[in-house]
């Protein structure tokens, strides 16, 4: 029979046994092996001819999980747009003023009024960089402040002398053309200061104007050129105001509810920027109103159905905010 020698012995085939060693016995050197009668055999003679190994078990793998990407808010474009100008300014504003912005956006195109809109001026953020910038159209008709203002996020307040060039002049709209028009401003305190919220006056096209306090004494006011309606305002102008004409009729609106109206054409308009906060009297500033403000619009106009849904965007909007009259 074959053997080995080894170790001054013979060492003669063995009959297959099972491997009792553990895993830390079977990796010591071969001189520390402890002799049970089978290690040696078993690691170097009981292999049967022709027998299968047995593979090793693979060891399983955790995978890592892959990271759930933060998803990035989708916006209306033209909300997008006004976000856009602002950052590249140099401004900001908090994800709730995103989100109320672009619900307004939303509510107003909802409604059939976004497309009313020449100037929307939102006043969201905390400084003039935020609050100069048309929410209709950030690329024109933004808000050149001057004199003494005072911005927040909760308002703008323009001081004794603080008025805004919003860059749209009447004559160049056309708004005559288009046969009608309107002006709003949501204003957030009681001042019967007596002057103009929002005008432009020539002696050719006469004063595009709107008064929530006309002269002091309590009365709203609006005018389209060719002539203008007054009304009683209750002794309060913290309201929402809306003065619009279409069809040859002026109307003015108080939180949505219809106050008066009276036959007025739009006249060709006067041929200069039309101001908020007073009034361009021929290129100067004047009839400064003080009051503060938390959003404005100028564009075309709204029949009474439109004037209430404007209304209700208006308010859910300064509801988000938690700025509501």
């Amino acid at each position: 029979m074959a053997y080995l020698k080894w170790g001054g012995k013979k060492w003669y085939p063995q009959k297959p046994q099972p491997y009792k060693a553990d895993i830390n016995e079977l990796m010591k050197p071969l001189s520390e092996k402890v002799n049970k009668g089978n290690v040696w055999g078993s690691v170097i003679m009981n292999v049967e001819k022709g027998a299968t190994p047995v593979p090793s078990p693979t060891p399983s793998i955790t995978p890592t999980p892959t990271p759930t990407p933060t998803p990035v808010p989708s916006f209306d474009p033209d909300a997008q747009a006004f976000f856009n100008a602002i950052t590249g300014a140099g401004g900001s504003l908090t994800t709730t003023e995103q989100d109320a912005t672009n619900q307004l956006v939303l509510d107003l195109k909802g409604y059939g009024l976004w497309s009313k809109m020449i100037g929307l001026w939102p006043v969201v953020g905390a400084t003039a960089v935020e609050h100069q910038f048309n929410l209709a159209d950030p690329t024109q008709y933004n808000l050149t402040f001057n004199g003494t203002w005072t911005h927040s996020t909760t308002k703008v307040a323009p001081g004794a002398n603080g008025y805004a060039d919003t860059g749209i002049n009447p004559r160049t709209i056309q708004f005559d053309v288009a046969g009608s028009i309107h002006y709003s401003m949501y204003i957030v305190e009681t001042k019967s200061s007596g002057g103009y919220d929002m005008g432009g006056y020539d002696s050719v096209g006469g004063d595009f104007a709107m008064l929530s306090s006309f002269l002091g004494n309590n009365t709203a006011y609006i005018g389209v050129g060719a002539g203008f309606i007054t009304v009683g305002n209750g002794g309060d102008t913290k309201k929402n105001w809306l003065m619009t004409n279409t069809g040859g009729t002026s109307y003015i609106y108080r939180d949505g509810a219809a106050l008066t109206s009276g036959a007025k054409t739009i006249s060709v308009g006067p041929n200069l920027n039309m101001y908020i906060s007073c009034n361009n009297n021929n290129g100067s500033a004047g009839d400064f109103s003080a009051r503060d403000w938390a959003l404005a619009s100028i564009g075309y106009g709204m029949n009474a159905t439109e004037a209430s849904n404007y209304n209700t965007a208006v308010v859910t909007f300064q509801t988000a905010l938690g700025r509501q009259n």
